[in-house]
């Protein structure tokens, strides 16, 4: 490589000439640097890998992967069953709901039943108590008309 910089007039100036070898050594230097930075580099990256990869408790990540994944694994196993769970459970309420529901049903057409029945026997004293009353309305016409000075029922005295 040529540097026009340390020419003049085509002849090298005395002091980059003493600079030279001293320049060569530092080349050398920062070769033997990267020589030695090439060798040791790949193990030195390997070794602080591994070191990002494990925990605290120095556990490498595949191992901790893998107990992350099976408490993940015991954690949807349990929520499915406590969701089954309540599902059963939800069962359970409904069915009781339906057979309160059933039994309710059951009462209520037991006294619709009984209400006819009454309403039926009603039906059937209104003619004897409309009989009834008439004998005994005109029992008190007759016993007012037989007293003297008595006036007929409901009629104000004069």
């Amino acid at each position: 490589m040529h540097d026009d910089s340390f020419e003049d007039d085509g002849a090298l100036v005395p002091e980059t000439t003493a600079l030279m070898p001293a320049r060569e050594a530092n080349i050398e230097a920062v070769r033997d640097s990267v020589a030695d930075l090439a060798a040791v580099l790949p193990t030195r990256i390997e070794a602080a890998v591994a070191r990002a990869l494990e925990s605290g408790d120095g556990a490498p990540l595949p191992r901790q992967i893998d107990d992350l994944q099976r408490t993940v694994q015991g954690l949807a196993r349990a929520l499915h069953a406590e969701r089954l769970g309540r599902i059963g459970d939800i069962e359970v309420l409904v069915d009781l709901i339906a057979t309160a529901a059933e039994a309710q049903d059951r009462r209520v057409a037991a006294l619709e039943a009984q209400v006819e029945q009454l309403a039926a026997a009603v039906g059937a004293l209104t003619p004897i108590v409309e009989h009834v009353s008439e004998k005994l309305d005109r029992r008190v016409r007759i016993s007012v008309q037989t007293e003297p000075g008595a006036q007929p029922f409901g009629k104000p005295a004069s």
